[in-house]
């Protein structure tokens, strides 16, 4: 009877672990932000936004538009700290993705978000362009997504140097 109770209580022990185990895969995967490649960068929040500005007309990419999400909280009489997004890219990259996947159109141009947490550290973060290219049904090895992983990586490489 000892060796049931025994038993018993190992069985039940383990699937208390495997119910805690999921729970806690479960509870990851909702809050990572895989979809999301966000790194701390070593500069202020200005040089970092003229890096980033700098690295765009290096590179020859085309600057669509910056969106100061601080001074538009301001001017509705709200605070927030200092975010910008900065949306940039080239035809020549973003155009065979749509043409792939006209859908892919939502995720583009390259949007890039640059903002300082309240203890002052300033962050920047960007798409991952692999869970793009997985999100759009964009082959694996498709030039563009190679392209646009190769600037950004060197992007970052740049802004944490």
């Amino acid at each position: 009877m000892l060796e049931l109770v025994s038993t018993t209580k190992r069985v039940y022990s383990f699937k208390m672990k495997l119910i805690s185990l999921l729970i806690f895969t479960f509870t990851m995967s909702v809050f990572a932000k895989p979809h999301l490649i966000t790194f701390k960068s070593n500069k202020s929040f200005e040089e970092t936004t003229k890096e980033i500005q700098n690295f765009i007309s290096i590179k020859g990419l085309k600057l669509f538009s910056i969106i100061d999400h601080k001074k538009n909280a301001e001017e509705a009489g709200l605070k927030l700290n200092n975010n910008k997004l900065i949306i940039f890219g080239n035809p020549n990259v973003g155009t065979p993705l749509m043409n792939t996947n006209p859908e892919f159109g939502i995720d583009l141009p390259v949007k890039i978000l640059i903002f300082t947490k309240k203890n002052g550290d300033t962050f920047v973060s960007y798409n991952n362009p692999q869970k793009l290219r997985s999100k759009h049904s964009i082959p694996k090895k498709h030039p563009s997504i190679v392209k646009m992983t190769k600037v950004l990586k060197l992007l970052k490489k740049k802004i944490t140097q």
